[in-house]
């Protein structure tokens, strides 16, 4: 524009000595009237698809008064449309030229064309600029340039252009066992440029698995033309079945586009994941016989057919014996069982544990997987009836039931303790070493006598006296051993269900343990891996962070029947059971009451007294 058309004027602030300045502003310097104006701006056709030939007409008009000669300003122009190739050369297709001779009217018209394709979908906007350069002098510059907005469709390829994404493959149960029913969920994402109202079949691998289902058929939703996909969709298939053989399986599933559709990256329609299919457990309690001994009146023998009736080899197995549901003794087997093994149970229970009467006598078996498909053939139960004839001697009354970990233990003798301890010694008459090496480390419990308990302190070989749950407390922490965190974290947590106490989150671990193991006792999966604390501590994954904790086995055997303290923490104390090679937390008194309770082997009178007596 030229330079005569602005006047620069200084604002009264200037004036008023303020200093503002303002300009340039334009202001009208004549009654100047013509005026080119790009009046519109169509295509055709109206609604095009990509790489359809179209043409785009721009109309300019003279909407001054006065004639419009200079041809120079009408072929300056400036223009742009959006992804779109351009054919024809848009300066030489302007439809008359204004001249001195031939002049533009005021009101009429002339145009543009532009030829060409789009090369995307999509909204796109097309700009048009008269008089580019300024050249003429126009009443109205702000009328010189004008931009339309059209909606380009997709081509008839591009309404068949999708990506399908498979995301993720998910196992249900987490870890399967051996013909087990499982369900695998595939997850998946699907962008195209159109709604989908037809779907690809998958193919998929999934070694040692079983599908019992179309799998294909079990996409949802399911497209049709009546509730079809929409461009963005989110979907999943289903595959139902189980797997017929263990370990490791690497399971792969491939999306497919459907007929006559493209899908632009292939890269991303397969997903693998790995699961481990854990073998199949099942103990069975086959058979029990419960009868009085031929030779010692006093004694009762008991014994139990044990099968194992699963595919796989059962390595660590315990039996536990109750009379009239008290406990009497707890038996484990490291050698293990075979594909239909029989393993013959005998134990000789003190005729004392009996009332007169009827009595239920009760095994209780316990696969150390904690994985058996079938556990109501864990428990087998039967009556032994004892006569009042049976022996010559009046029979003792039932053993008292064992009370709450948060009342005191009800074992101590009629003597004081200090009258018991040496009433013990003078009945040891001699060691048997054999008997106390094989049991250094354990608590022993008195079934014949009112359920005292005792320590075997592995160094010593002598036993200490456990009157309750606080003196067990005592002792215990007396022969603790200290231990790293790191070498502590090496040893498999033990997990005793029925001790009593509380679990706020439900996730398997009580509150106590949850406290030593730095879990949160509000949030079952501490983590947020997706898997409660108590299923990750069963299968040694660490509850706190991903991964598996390390397992040092050498150094459990090595502590077995040993109290360890943390020695960089707070001293906690940690009794590892010589029966499973797991750590059980010494918190206090009531939870050494309960390792007492739960944790020990019974011992006869006989037995017991081979075994030295040590002084606390």
């Amino acid at each position: 524009m030229h330079w005569y058309k602005y006047f620069f004027i200084i604002t009264l602030g200037l004036l008023l000595g303020q200093g503002i300045f303002i300009g340039p502003i334009p202001v009208k310097a004549s009654d100047t009237t013509m005026d080119l104006s790009v009046e519109s701006i169509t295509f055709s056709p109206t609604e095009p698809k990509v790489k359809d030939s179209v043409t785009v007409t721009i109309v300019i008009k003279n909407t001054g008064t006065a004639n419009v000669t200079n041809s120079t300003s009408a072929k300056s122009i400036q223009y742009h449309v959006a992804d779109f190739t351009v054919t024809n050369n848009v300066a030489n297709s302007i439809s008359r030229t204004p001249s001195s001779s031939s002049p533009l009217k005021p009101g009429e018209t002339f145009t543009y064309t532009i030829k060409g394709s789009f090369t995307k979908s999509g909204s796109k906007t097309t700009f048009f600029m008269i008089d580019a350069g300024y050249l003429l002098e126009e009443y109205n510059e702000n009328n010189n340039y004008k931009s339309q907005e059209i909606f380009v469709k997709p081509s008839e390829a591009e309404q068949n252009y999708m990506d399908l994404i498979a995301k993720s493959i998910n196992v249900s149960p987490y870890w399967p066992l051996v013909g087990q029913k499982t369900t695998i969920t595939i997850q998946g994402f699907c962008s195209n440029t159109s709604t989908l109202a037809v779907i690809g079949k998958p193919s998929y691998s999934f070694p040692g698995f079983t599908v019992e289902n179309d799998v294909a058929k079990t996409v949802i939703p399911y497209p049709t033309e009546n509730n079809p996909w929409t461009m963005l969709q989110n979907f999943e298939y289903n595959a139902f079945g189980y797997f017929t053989s263990e370990g490791s399986k690497l399971l792969s599933f491939t999306i497919n586009p459907p007929s006559g559709y493209t899908d632009y990256n292939t890269n991303n329609n397969t997903v693998t994941t790995t699961v481990m299919v854990n073998p199949i457990f099942d103990l069975s309690a086959e058979s029990m016989k419960v009868e009085q001994s031929t030779t010692t009146s006093s004694l009762v023998n008991l014994t139990a057919n044990i099968k194992n009736k699963a595919s796989a080899f059962t390595s660590v197995f315990s039996v536990k014996v109750l009379v009239n549901n008290s406990l009497v003794n707890t038996y484990s087997y490291s050698n293990g069982l075979i594909k239909n093994e029989v393993k013959t149970h005998k134990n000789t229970i003190p005729l004392t544990q009996f009332k007169i009467g009827s009595n239920e006598v009760k095994i209780e078996l316990n696969e150390i997987s904690g994985k058996e498909v079938n556990l109501a053939n864990n428990i087998l139960t039967t009556n032994f009836t004892v006569l009042a004839a049976t022996s010559s001697a009046p029979l003792p009354n039932p053993p008292a039931v064992q009370p709450k970990p948060e009342t005191k233990l009800e074992t101590a003798p009629i003597l004081p303790a200090e009258s018991w301890l040496v009433q013990e010694k003078s009945l040891v008459s001699a060691v048997d070493q054999n008997l106390t090496n094989r049991l250094k480390g354990y608590i022993l419990l008195q079934v014949q006598a009112s359920g005292e308990a005792w320590y075997l302190e592995p160094l010593s070989g002598e036993k200490y006296y456990l009157k309750d749950g606080p003196t067990a407390f005592e002792i215990l922490r007396k022969f603790g051993l200290g231990i790293t965190n790191t070498d502590l974290n090496k040893i498999p947590v033990g997990i005793e269900k029925r001790f009593s106490d509380t679990d706020t989150d439900a996730d398997g671990l009580s509150d106590t343990l949850e406290e030593s193991l730095d879990t949160d006792p509000k949030n079952p999966d501490s983590d947020s891996d997706g898997y409660k604390d108590g299923i990750e501590i069963q299968n040694n994954y660490n509850p706190t962070k991903t991964g598996m904790m390390t397992i040092d086995t050498n150094l459990a055997n090595r502590l077995k029947g040993k109290i360890v303290l943390q020695v960089q923490s707070l001293g906690q104390a940690w009794y590892i059971n010589p029966q499973d090679g797991k750590r059980y937390y010494l918190k206090d008194g009531p939870a050494a009451y309960q390792i007492m309770k739960f944790l020990s082997l019974g011992i006869s009178n006989n037995d017991l007294r081979k075994i030295a007596v040590g002084d606390f």
